[in-house]
């Protein structure tokens, strides 16, 4: 790895500083209910995805670009401290803590008769989004932007791995074409982990 990573560039400086800038005014945004709502209605009014928009400007790069290529440079030395600095103040009372907001949202969820896809894993992990199933993720979306919440309805980290034709024959019939997890990606949307969602 050593040996691969010295042929990688190291991140410009301004790079660094313009992902520093935009991470904190979107999360700036995203945490602000009023501010949620104007999105929303700002990006209709210009017929552009809001979802879109956000997920490209937190990962650094458009959705069809080819995001591989920009994982392939060495961590300057801000960089370096930054990850540094925000680690080493993390404790296990703050993991404990982070947890306790993850269980308390899927406790209060699946007792009211809501599915959560990974609920049964274990209450020793953390997680940044909180998937949740619903009927219909466009109208839930819409609700939620409305009332000041982001939600993404994008499977963003999940996709439908059908099974390879040298298996099919083995597998259930039922099983073909994965109607199970086509029928999740169809009904997930994400909630933010934070505290905008316990109001």
């Amino acid at each position: 790895m050593e040996a691969i990573q010295a042929n990688y560039s190291e991140l410009p400086i301004e790079e660094y500083k313009k992902k520093i800038k935009t991470t904190f005014l979107i999360k700036y945004i995203l945490n602000s209910k009023t501010l949620v709502k104007a999105a929303d209605y700002y990006f209709k009014l210009q017929r552009i995805d809001v979802e879109d928009f956000f997920v490209s400007k937190m990962r650094g790069f458009p959705p069809n670009e080819n995001f591989l290529s920009r994982f392939r440079v060495k961590p300057n030395a801000a960089l370096l401290r930054n990850i540094a600095t925000r680690v080493i103040g993390y404790t296990d009372a703050d993991h404990k803590a982070k947890i306790k907001n993850f269980m308390d949202v899927n406790v209060h969820l699946t007792s009211n008769g809501h599915f959560i896809p990974g609920c049964a894993v274990g209450a020793n992990r953390s997680a940044w989004l909180l998937p949740l199933i619903v009927a219909n993720k466009s109208q839930f979306r819409e609700f939620a932007m409305q009332s000041g919440l982001n939600v993404f309805r994008g499977a963003t980290q999940i996709k439908l791995v059908p099974i390879p034709k040298n298996r099919t024959s083995k597998a259930k019939p039922e099983y073909l074409g994965a109607p199970m997890a086509q029928w999740i990606c169809n009904h997930v949307v994400y909630l933010p982990v934070n505290g905008s969602v316990s109001d």
